[in-house]
């Protein structure tokens, strides 16, 4: 194998890595944002709503008084 072809699929194994660990990450982080949200708002008597998007997109959690 020549080294040009060694190094770029390196460096695209290393970019697949990089974006895998940052959406885990943010989903990570999504999911202690709306866990939150949702506790607060039962503590509040509220009813919480959990909005799913597409695939690739986040969840979001709204409360409803």
């Amino acid at each position: 194998m020549k080294k040009s072809t060694w190094i770029l699929a390196v460096g695209i194994s290393a970019l697949i890595i990089l974006s895998g660990s940052f959406r885990i990450y943010q989903i990570k982080e999504n999911s202690k944002h709306n866990q939150k949200k949702a506790a607060e708002c039962v503590d509040g008597g509220g009813t919480v709503l959990l909005y799913e998007g597409s695939f690739f997109s986040l969840s979001s959690v709204s409360c409803e008084q």
